[in-house]
């Protein structure tokens, strides 16, 4: 028979755990993606491609490191270490979203300004994938069509 202590340690185990899991499931790919769909909408305006890269970089070596080092400090439940080990593996993950998001924006901002910079070039975004369709081409070639009628 276990102590009622141990069994009250083991049930704040499985709630920050659940929690974690759902930062990691839901969190992160959240913030990734808002992050990207404000690259692609070109928000904020001061940001260019750098930015991405140099947020992308940075956040993911310091990511990587909280992360590694939560996940080495084996601190026990009943110290105050546990709550500094769940705090920085929280903190990392965190960081690993706005990394991923940072990641997705230099693609998403490469592709939005490569299509302002091509005239006649008109971009329509279908579930997250850029297709790029020449107006100028098709509007010409309906023309064609229209004259041998």
């Amino acid at each position: 028979m276990q102590a009622p202590w141990t069994q009250k340690r083991q049930f704040e185990l499985r709630v920050v755990d659940g929690l974690l899991l759902l930062l990691f499931f839901v969190g992160v790919p959240a913030i990734a993606g808002g992050i990207g769909y404000a690259a692609l909408k070109d928000r904020p305006k001061s940001f260019a491609t750098e930015n991405y890269v140099l947020g992308s970089v940075a956040c993911g070596l310091f990511s990587g490191v909280l992360i590694v080092y939560a996940q080495r400090m084996h601190a026990d439940i009943r110290t105050w270490l546990y709550l500094w080990q769940i705090v920085c593996g929280s903190v990392g993950l965190l960081l690993l979203g706005i990394a991923l998001g940072c990641g997705i924006g230099i693609f998403t901002y490469r592709f939005r300004s490569l299509a302002r910079k091509t005239t006649g070039i008109e971009v329509r975004h279908l579930s997250g994938f850029a297709v790029y369709q020449d107006v100028l081409a098709f509007s010409a070639f309906f023309q064609m069509l229209n004259r041998t009628a």
